[in-house]
């Protein structure tokens, strides 16, 4: 059953690695007024750190169970070692995918539903002090969402901008004051 184990554990790694790498691409946020689809918004910001970390095991287990066949030069060695390689590559797609990741990220803080729109407010966040950071507006009338960025007035997120519907609008507020007020 486990026959070739070995070669689908790479292959799904391969796949893996090139799946997080498009998504870098397609799924990071894009320039103020794009689009970009909600979902693969998602599973880059959120997933690519994890999945990251699971292909360095993949790399690990496969480079273990290799080394031993590499060392006695068994049969098929050398091309299973290029199987490994794949698999180191699979590994460095996906930290060429989630590099960025370590210096801006963006988690959802709250959406609010309106009748034509679902309107999701998000935290753009790098180091502190950074141009970077500051407010996500995505209105969504479905899967497609456009982005808006609002600056955080307090440069450091506390206290944290709420959103709220006020008739067919959402309204970004900050302490009291309105930062955005969103009709879609």
């Amino acid at each position: 059953m486990f026959r070739n184990w070995f070669t689908l554990t790479i292959v799904s790694s391969l796949v893996i690695g090139l799946a997080w790498a498009a998504l870098r691409v397609f799924g990071a946020l894009p320039p103020e007024g794009a689009q970009v689809a909600y979902p693969l918004l998602l599973a880059y910001y959120y997933g690519a750190l994890p999945v990251s970390i699971l292909l360095l095991v993949v790399v690990f287990s496969v480079g273990f169970w290799w080394l031993p066949l590499a060392m006695v030069r068994r049969p098929g060695w050398i091309g299973q070692g290029a199987l490994v390689l794949l698999s180191v590559l699979a590994f460095g797609l996906s930290v060429w995918s989630a590099a960025p990741l370590t210096r801006l990220i963006y988690r959802d803080v709250a959406e609010v539903a309106l009748p034509d729109a679902l309107v999701r407010l998000g935290v753009r966040a790098a180091e502190p002090g950074s141009a970077d950071n500051g407010y996500v507006v995505l209105t969504c009338p479905d899967l497609w969402c456009r982005v808006t960025y609002v600056p955080d007035p307090t440069g450091k997120f506390e206290p944290l901008a709420s959103i709220r519907s006020e008739g067919s609008a959402a309204v970004i507020v900050l302490e009291g004051a309105t930062l955005l007020r969103v009709q879609p």
